[in-house]
């Protein structure tokens, strides 16, 4: 009698197994998409749980992944769950736009750590991530010059007049992006910090302690023109190298931290893959230009104000 209670109860369980399986094996494609595009992380948990549904399989048109929708809306947490789940993370849309490009511009803490998930899982599973690339506006008057993609004080243009008595300015200024046009093939990286008009405003005001730098391409195309500037689309070329400054206002140079044959390398390879995308192919490559990109992480505090300043920032011509 207890051999056939125990075999019943195993027959029991046979259909709800299969039905189990079977439920494991739907596509649910759409409905993932359809989670991730409403950024609901719970939804998104639950269709993963429930099935082994493929995470590389896109819906829409353009062939754009669940990863790059997660990255789209700056969730760290949904992002991990689907890399975790076999998310790729060199994935090209149909417009040719990596996973990467889809994190917005930015140095919001939460698209920062997107990029260091992506950086850092293409580390250990020793992947090539494609560049990204993103837009950089840079309004007339400051072309060949400076701009910052983050509220001024003011203008990034000062940067780079040659004036040391002006200076760029940002309320607390930690994490603030600088973008400088820089020549080919230049030696040093020259600094004057804080706002050096006077040495009282030097004071009052915040100077930069540390200050990240790394190279970048920008390339202008045909058509990324408004009625107050023009465009250029920027990529990564080098990773970040911290720069120790002084609390001086006496001008600070810095050997040049970056080799430029590999850069130009990886220039031309950035450039070659840009150009082919669909939405570029028929638009003439206008001009090229490489960019320092800058960011203040840690300041000397101002005895008066909470404004980061710098009076200069350059490179030095080859």
């Amino acid at each position: 009698m207890a051999r056939n209670i125990t075999l019943y109860a195993l027959l029991a369980t046979l259909p709800l197994s299969a039905e189990t399986a079977a439920a494991r094996m739907e596509d649910r494609t759409e409905e993932l998409y359809r989670a991730t595009e409403a950024n609901d992380l719970t939804a998104v948990g639950l269709i993963l749980k429930e099935s082994d549904q493929n995470v590389n399989v896109a819906w829409d048109d353009n062939d754009t992944s669940p990863l790059m929708l997660a990255c789209r809306a700056g969730n760290e947490k949904m992002a991990r769950l689907l890399i975790s789940k076999g998310a790729d993370i060199t994935a090209v849309d149909a417009d040719g736009r990596p996973v990467a490009e889809f994190i917005p511009g930015g140095n919001t803490p939460a698209y920062r750590r997107l990029r260091q998930l992506l950086a850092k899982t293409a580390e250990e599973k020793k992947l090539s991530i494609p560049p990204a690339w993103q837009e950089i506006f840079v309004p007339d008057g400051q072309d060949g010059r400076a701009v910052s993609t983050d509220p001024e004080v003011l203008s990034a243009a000062n940067i780079a007049d040659g004036n040391t008595r002006t200076a760029w300015a940002a309320a607390g200024g930690i994490g603030a992006e600088l973008w400088v046009f820089i020549s080919s093939g230049a030696r040093s990286v020259n600094v004057v910090n804080g706002y050096g008009k006077s040495q009282k405003l030097f004071k009052a005001n915040n100077r930069v302690k540390k200050l990240s730098v790394s190279l970048w391409t920008a390339e202008h195309f045909d058509g990324d023109v408004t009625e107050t500037g023009r465009g250029y689309r920027a990529a990564r070329l080098t990773p970040d190298r911290t720069l120790d400054l002084k609390d001086s206002l006496a001008e600070q140079a810095f050997p040049f931290p970056f080799k430029w044959e590999e850069a130009r390398s990886r220039r031309a390879e950035a450039v070659a893959t840009l150009i082919k995308r669909p939405g570029l192919k028929s638009r003439k490559l206008r001009s090229s230009a490489f960019f320092l990109r800058a960011e203040p992480l840690e300041i000397y505090p101002g005895s008066r104000y909470n404004d980061t300043c710098i009076s200069e920032l350059g490179a030095s011509r080859p």
